[in-house]
């Protein structure tokens, strides 16, 4: 209901793909509405399901609008610039509480479902607004980049959990960060090389905005990225993550 009133109401909607096959932009026309619903709530549960250690999901948030904020000021672009600094401010003042800093063993403030699921929306509707229309800042490859880790982790479950009989939906021990503690890394180490992977992606997405690099090239790149960590990484949950981690 939320992403149909974004549509509707305030007119932000995913209309095209960009030239992610060499042949043009593609047009969705009649497929716009249910691709933006789909990929709406996909950023949601995306952001929902990187909530599973103490600063991970806010850091994730903070990267990705600070990428969008670099994009709209390379661009020349401060419509809701304003919106995006606040929206910062906000996360990195949690994050001063919520990240396990120095010798605190524990966050002192948690974001819940709540705050995962409305940033995840806010992120969605502002990864969309800028990347369609005569005023987007970005071209819609380079929005994969800018959310690539929760994204790819969450799509990888989409396929794997079905192909073992499970709901996607429902919670597990096979996301990237659980892959990590299993190999021994402290959450705070796991939290810090999850953030260093999407600051590496943001940048990615920056220069090829920067460098003008064609939007399918961009996509094969990030589509590589997915299917490298799909095949690289172990498939079964708490259990078959720490045999194969042994």
């Amino acid at each position: 209901l939320a992403a149909l009133l974004m549509i509707y109401v305030a007119d932000v909607r995913i209309n095209s793909l960009g030239d992610i096959a060499f042949n043009g932009s593609i047009g969705l026309s009649l497929l716009a509405v249910p691709f933006t619903l789909f990929a709406t709530v996909g950023v949601i549960n995306a952001v929902n399901m990187s909530d599973g250690l103490d600063g991970l999901a806010g850091g994730l948030a903070t990267i990705c609008l600070l990428c969008l904020v670099a994009a709209a000021v390379i661009a020349g672009h401060s419509a809701d610039l304003a919106f995006k600094q606040m929206l910062i401010a906000a996360l990195l003042a949690f994050l001063i509480l919520n990240f396990r800093f120095l010798r605190r063993k524990s966050a002192l403030v948690y974001m819940g479902d709540g705050g995962s699921t409305l940033l995840g929306f806010f992120l969605a509707w502002l990864l969309i607004s800028a990347t369609q229309g005569p005023d987007a800042i970005i071209a819609p490859t380079t929005a994969l980049w800018f959310l690539a880790i929760p994204l790819i982790d969450t799509l990888s479950l989409l396929i794997r959990r079905p192909m073992r009989g499970r709901s996607p939906l429902k919670p597990g021990r096979d996301h990237l960060h659980h892959h990590l503690l299993a190999r021994g890394y402290s959450p705070r180490r796991a939290v810090v090389i999850i953030h260093f992977a999407a600051i590496i992606m943001g940048l990615i997405g920056l220069a090829g905005e920067l460098l003008v690099i064609h939007q399918g090239i961009m996509f094969l790149g990030i589509l590589a990225v997915f299917l490298l960590y799909l095949f690289m990484t172990p498939a079964g949950d708490e259990e078959d993550v720490r045999a194969s981690a042994i």
